[in-house]
C-alpha cells in the first residue's frame, strides 16, 4: 500500500490521490479475492462457471472489507502520523 500511495501522491493532488488510492485498492483486492477463489475451485474440482456468482460475491466483499476499510485505516494512520509531527 505504501508504494501505491507514494506513487499516487506524486502524480495527483491530495484529494485525487486519496480517491485514486481507494479505487485502485478496492479493484485490486476484488480481483485478488476472485483469483484466489478461482484457484480454489479449480483445485477442488468445482466448476468455475457454475460458481461465478459466489466468486463475484466473495470478490466484492473482499474488495470492500480489505480494499476500502483497509485503505481508509491506512490513510487514517498516515494522516495521524503526519499530524503529530
Amino acid at each position: 500500500m505504501k508504494s501505491l500511495w507514494n506513487m499516487l501522491n506524486k502524480e495527483f493532488t491530495i484529494e485525487g490521490a486519496v480517491s485514486a488510492f481507494l479505487v485502485i485498492n478496492i479493484i485490486a483486492w476484488t480481483l485478488i479475492t476472485m483469483g484466489v477463489g478461482m484457484m480454489v475451485c479449480k483445485f477442488l474440482g468445482f466448476s468455475i462457471g457454475g460458481n461465478m456468482t459466489n466468486l463475484m460475491c466473495a470478490g466484492i466483499y473482499g474488495g470492500l472489507i480489505v480494499g476500502l476499510i483497509g485503505g481508509i485505516l491506512y490513510l487514517y494512520e498516515l494522516y495521524r502520523h503526519h499530524s503529530m509531527e
